[in-house]
């Protein structure tokens, strides 16, 4: 399973646990003398319940996905670290006011079903009421754009990195797909040494974009082969390949090729481990 959904997922089940809290706090204690303050407390603990069951997520995340031992840096995100932040921030605020709601119509309907007179409220009382109720009202309103504002980041956020996903996964069954023709013809699929070395050296990068490590257009060979983590030194030899190829084809000959594919082989073999395909 993907480290993102196992993510995910636990944070769902995280979600569901927090509900079942602040439901059981509000039914062990339906009646405070001090509500501010029971809600504050109520607030505080709820926040640090999520951010301890957010740290062991996160823990868990970082342990046991399987690039961890490999790309430790990788692993858990400076965007993954700000939206466990607005969940544990936003969460209970969220909870808390949709357990107020419930609680408050719940004893709207008992007030409304009892048999016990109240005494006839005055129009101060009333017009007290309506604009206490309004206020109150609009801070709600307040708590609750910052949570519709997270919510949205979060939605665009993992939908940008399905997205990612998907085109990574598409670049990796492509390399996986060269390889295979490569396996079974060799380099007499070639037109010629320099194109062999050419198609070789680029799919070592879209090795490295599956895995990860993403080329950018604006970068040169070798500020590309400095970002490698990896066997630098086989990969610094096959940029030197491919600029002698691509700009000296007059030098190049089978035996550059042949250097080239056993490159790309040793590499090759570090992707297929890092990937974790058979």
């Amino acid at each position: 399973m993907n480290a993102k959904v196992r993510f995910i997922s636990l944070l769902i089940v995280l979600i569901l646990l927090t509900s079942l809290l602040m439901n059981a706090s509000e039914i062990n204690a339906p009646a405070k003398r001090n509500s501010r303050a029971g809600d504050f407390m109520g607030l505080i603990l709820a926040v640090l319940f999520v951010d301890a069951l957010l740290l062991l997520i996160l823990i868990a995340y970082y342990r046991y996905d399987r690039f961890s031992a490999k790309r430790r840096k990788d692993v858990v995100s400076e965007v993954d670290i700000f939206s466990v932040i607005l969940y544990s921030i936003f969460l209970p605020l969220l909870i808390l006011f949709f357990g107020k709601a419930v609680a408050a119509r719940s004893s709207k309907g008992l007030v409304l079903n009892s048999t016990v007179s109240s005494p006839t409220a005055s129009p101060d009382m009333i017009l007290h009421r309506v604009v206490s109720s309004q206020r109150s009202i609009s801070l709600y309103s307040l708590f609750l754009i910052p949570i519709f504002v997270g919510v949205g980041y979060l939605a665009y956020h993992y939908v940008v990195a399905w997205s990612e996903e998907v085109r990574r996964k598409k670049k990796l069954e492509t390399a996986i797909s060269f390889d295979r023709k490569l396996d079974d013809l060799g380099l007499d699929q070639f037109d010629g040494p320099r194109d062999a070395i050419i198609q070789i050296y680029k799919n070592a990068v879209l090795w490295l974009e599956a895995l990860g490590i993403p080329y950018q257009e604006s970068w040169t060979h070798w500020e590309h082969a400095e970002h490698v983590n990896y066997m630098r030194n086989f990969y610094s030899e096959l940029v030197r390949l491919f600029e002698k190829a691509k700009y000296a084809p007059a030098k190049i000959g089978w035996e550059d090729a042949e250097r080239a594919f056993e490159i790309y082989l040793r590499l090759r073999g570090k992707a297929y481990e890092l990937a974790g395909v058979n």
